[in-house]
């Protein structure tokens, strides 16, 4: 009778050694994915303020399109539209970040770029 008690004993002194171990398994795992979300937030503010500065960009073009030229010419027009839905699109884009959402690279690096 004393060794099964015995070996209770330290069967269960080995499993109360075992459990800070057991319960600190989780809280990497949650520092992690909490250090995932703030980068992606990180990423979500730094694409919000280029798309806002690539936005005002735009505007500033367009109103310098518009006092430059009296009676614009065709050519000018079709400028100005693409100019507004680039515009358009930039906004867009703010508003799902704005959101929470994810935005792929690509889309607003195409939007960067669009001259």
């Amino acid at each position: 009778m004393k060794r099964i008690i015995a070996t209770f004993l330290v069967l269960g002194g080995l499993f109360l050694a075992d459990l800070p171990a057991l319960a600190a398994d989780p809280l990497p795992e949650q520092q992690r994915e909490a250090a995932q979300q703030k980068e992606a937030e990180q990423q979500r503010e730094a694409q919000k303020e280029l798309l806002a500065a690539r936005s005002k960009e735009l505007e500033r073009k367009l109103q310098h399109r518009a006092i430059a030229t009296r009676g614009p010419a065709i050519g000018e027009v079709a400028r100005q539209n693409r100019l507004r839905r680039q515009q358009r699109e930039v906004q867009a884009l703010i508003r799902r970040l704005e959101a929470g959402e994810n935005v792929a690279p690509g889309d607003v690096e195409r939007l960067l770029e669009a001259r």
